[in-house]
């Protein structure tokens, strides 16, 4: 946590804290638990030298939505069918994730 460059200050450090302690299932919080909840509030992001394209370091159900949002042109009652989830458990996954704008049909 000393390494993250944190934009919000001493704010967004407690924030960080809190949220790290309240979703924590032990009573004991892991460098790995640290880690995860890091990439997932605040992913790494870099443009693609070419395309101009975003890459976010995501998690691999983001990584599996998004696959599949291509796959079916962001069709997603087909993407929803695929994974076997509501099309409403779809929609909070992907505002969750930040995955959207492209595909908003």
């Amino acid at each position: 946590m000393e390494d993250y460059f944190w934009e919000g200050n001493l704010l967004q450090l407690e924030s960080f804290c809190e949220r790290l302690v309240l979703t924590a299932h032990r009573r004991k919080v892991e460098e790995g638990m640290v880690q995860n909840l890091l990439q997932e509030l605040y992913p790494i992001t870099r443009e693609d030298n070419g395309s101009g394209q975003i890459v976010k370091n995501q998690n691999p159900e983001a990584l599996r939505i998004e696959m599949l949002l291509e796959r079916f042109n962001g069709r997603r009652t087909e993407v929803a069918k695929a994974m076997k989830i509501s099309t409403t458990t779809l929609w909070r996954k992907m505002k969750r994730y930040g995955i959207g704008s492209r595909y908003d049909i």
